[in-house]
């Protein structure tokens, strides 16, 4: 088992036996930003990766300035720009030392809209809009050479993408945010068994623990 903690978190469990990796946000949108990258959490751990918190179509100023003309291709093209932007700036993350971007999928915020909403027009109308901002960022991940990872919780992907989509189509490592009953920072869980999101296998690193603290584990390497 390995073990891990996350954005604001500048210690590790007491419980954890090693110190493996650290997750920290490099910024959101199109807006670097090192407000949740803990440098003292980060200097503590092994690996330390990047996260970045993506916005739906509705956060778009094309979708905000009319949204009824919002197009298969303007989604396409925000989750690029998106990628972009985080890619550009891992420049300014020295302490990140792994090829891999996540990119944090969850509601509130996040700017999503209905998960059955399609787009008017577009070679790919026929696909919902948060899936091809969603793929769009990834692919252009792939592109640049990166490693594409996934943060997302099961509640809160299926309020953004339904209950058939399984996260593992668009991104290798998924981080899956689940807090069991009486689960606590510094004692970190003995089995890997986070909860499965539209019966995806993969499942990749568990984020048993958060809050004012972020604590996971992982199955293996990555």
């Amino acid at each position: 088992m390995l073990y891990g903690i996350d954005s604001n978190t500048s210690v590790f469990p007491t419980g954890a036996p090693t110190r493996d990796f650290y997750i920290g946000k490099m910024g959101s949108g199109t807006t670097a930003s090192s407000t949740y990258f803990n440098a003292t959490g980060a200097n503590l751990a092994t690996k330390r990766y990047g996260y970045w918190w993506l916005l739906g179509p509705a956060g778009d100023p094309k979708y905000i300035q009319n949204a009824n003309l919002y197009t298969a291709d303007d989604a396409t093209v925000w989750g690029a720009t998106q990628a972009a932007a985080a890619i550009q700036a891992r420049s300014q993350f020295p302490l990140t030392n792994t090829g891999i971007i996540f990119g944090d999928i969850e509601t509130g915020s996040g700017k999503w809209v209905n998960p059955t909403a399609i787009a008017l027009s577009g070679p790919q109308n026929s696909t919902p809009l948060n899936e091809l901002v969603i793929r769009s960022f990834m692919n252009q991940l792939k592109s640049s050479g990166l490693t594409t990872g996934l943060y997302t919780s099961p509640g809160e992907w299926q309020a953004i993408m339904g209950t058939s989509a399984r996260p593992s189509t668009y991104a290798s490592c998924i981080w899956v945010a689940q807090y069991p009953s009486g689960s606590a920072f510094n004692t970190p869980p003995s089995t890997f068994n986070p909860t499965l999101i539209n019966g995806d296998t993969v499942r990749t690193i568990w984020q048993y623990y958060g809050g004012t603290q972020d604590a996971n584990i992982a199955q293996s390497a990555f």
